[in-house]
C-alpha cells in the first residue's frame, strides 16, 4: 500500500511540476514567441498529455477523471496545432540555410549565386508565413490560455488515491505495442509510428531516478529525432517545390537531402525494432 501512495504521490507531483512549466511557456511564448519558446511551448503540451493520457488508460471507469481530464485535453490539443505550423516554418527556415551553406561548397560559382538567390526567394516566404502563423497563435494562445488552467487546475484531486502503474512500465507497453512492418515502410507509416511513440519517450523521462527508464528515452529520441528530421525534409521539399520550381538547384539539394534522411530514419527505426 506504501510503496502505491508513493508512486502516486511522485505522479501527481510529476503532473504539478509539468502544469507549472507549461504555465509559464505560456506566458513567455505570448510575450516573445521565437522559436525556442514556441519550440518549448510543443514539448510542454506533449509531455502533459502523455501524462494525462496515461492515467486515463490506467482508470477507463473513473467518469469524474475522465471528464475533467478530456477538457484538459481538447484544450492542449488546441494549442499544440496552433504551435506547429510555426514550430514547422522554424525548422524548414533552419534546414533552408543548412543545406544552402552545405550546398554551395560543391556547386561552381555560377551556381552559387543561383542557389543564394533561391535561398533569399523560399526564406522570404518561409519567414512571411512565419509571421502570419505567429499572429494566429497569440490570438489562440489569448483565449486558450485562462480555458486551458480552469481545465488542468482540478486534475490533481482527481487523481488523488487513485493507483497508478510507473511511467516505464506504461512507455515499454506503449513500445511493444507500436508495431513497424519493416518490410513495408512507408512515409506515411513511418509519420504515424513517430506519433505513437512520442508519448513513450516522454513517460520514460519522467522516472529520473530508473537507469533503464532513461536509457529507453535516448533511445527513442534519437529514433524520433532521425525520422522527425526526414519529416520536415519533406515538408520543406513540397514547400520548395511550389515555391521555387522542381528543377531548382535548391529544391534538387532538399530532395537528395529528404532521401538520404528517409534511409536513416528507416534504419534507426529498425534497429530500434529489432531491440525490443
Amino acid at each position: 500500500m506504501f510503496a502505491k501512495s508513493k508512486r502516486m504521490a511522485n505522479l501527481t507531483s510529476t503532473f504539478e511540476h509539468l502544469h507549472t512549466d507549461l504555465a509559464e511557456t505560456l506566458v513567455a511564448c505570448r510575450a516573445h514567441p521565437d522559436s525556442n519558446a514556441v519550440h518549448r511551448l510543443r514539448t510542454s503540451t506533449r509531455r502533459i498529455e502523455a501524462l494525462l493520457r496515461k492515467v486515463l488508460d490506467d482508470h477507463p471507469r473513473a467518469t469524474r477523471l475522465r471528464g475533467k481530464i478530456k477538457r484538459a485535453l481538447q484544450q492542449l490539443r488546441k494549442v499544440r496545432r496552433a504551435a506547429g505550423p510555426v514550430r514547422d516554418l522554424d525548422v524548414q527556415r533552419k534546414l533552408v540555410a543548412e543545406i544552402t551553406e552545405k550546398s554551395r561548397i560543391v556547386e561552381s560559382i555560377e551556381h552559387r549565386k543561383e542557389l543564394s538567390g533561391e535561398c533569399k526567394v523560399l526564406d522570404d516566404c518561409l519567414h512571411r508565413r512565419r509571421k502570419q502563423s505567429t499572429a494566429k497563435l497569440i490570438k489562440i494562445l489569448k483565449v486558450a490560455e485562462p480555458t486551458l488552467e480552469r481545465a488542468l487546475e482540478d486534475v490533481p484531486d482527481a487523481m488523488a488515491n487513485m493507483h497508478e502503474t510507473s511511467p516505464f512500465k506504461t512507455a515499454r507497453r506503449l513500445v511493444l505495442d507500436n508495431s513497424l512492418d519493416l518490410n513495408d515502410v512507408s512515409g506515411e507509416r513511418l509519420h504515424r509510428y513517430r506519433k505513437r511513440t512520442k508519448a513513450a519517450r516522454y513517460l520514460a523521462e519522467m522516472q529520473k531516478k530508473s537507469p533503464l527508464a532513461q536509457r529507453l528515452a535516448k533511445r527513442l529520441k534519437r529514433v524520433l529525432d532521425d525520422i522527425g528530421r526526414w519529416h520536415d525534409l519533406m515538408l520543406l521539399a513540397q514547400e520548395a517545390k511550389v515555391i521555387l520550381r522542381k528543377r531548382s538547384i535548391l529544391t534538387q539539394a532538399i530532395k537528395a537531402e529528404r532521401n538520404h534522411a528517409l534511409s536513416v530514419a528507416i534504419h534507426s527505426a529498425g534497429t530500434m525494432h529489432q531491440s525490443r
